[in-house]
């Protein structure tokens, strides 16, 4: 019964990765840059930025992985330069 419950439970979590609706306004607050000026604060605007990308993407794989560049600022920067090729 602990298995059906898991596939339960992963057909849900599949389910709102498909149905995910991109919130537009969030990404142009994200992507404000305005208040820049220094090497630092672009650094921190694109850490940040790539990490709304990934939380706001339409693909599945790629919202899965906002988490880890919130952990890892790497893997925002590489998910970014590769969506850029």
């Amino acid at each position: 019964m602990a298995s059906w419950i898991m596939h339960d439970d992963v057909a849900d979590v599949q389910k709102k990765l498909r149905n995910h609706q991109v919130n537009d306004g969030q990404l142009r607050t994200a992507g404000e840059a305005s208040q820049r000026s220094t090497k630092e604060d672009w650094a921190e605007w694109m850490r940040h930025f790539s990490i709304e990308l990934l939380k706001e993407s339409p693909s599945p794989a790629l919202r899965t992985c906002a988490r880890l560049a919130q952990l890892q600022p790497f893997v925002g920067r590489e998910l970014f330069a590769v969506g850029h090729s």
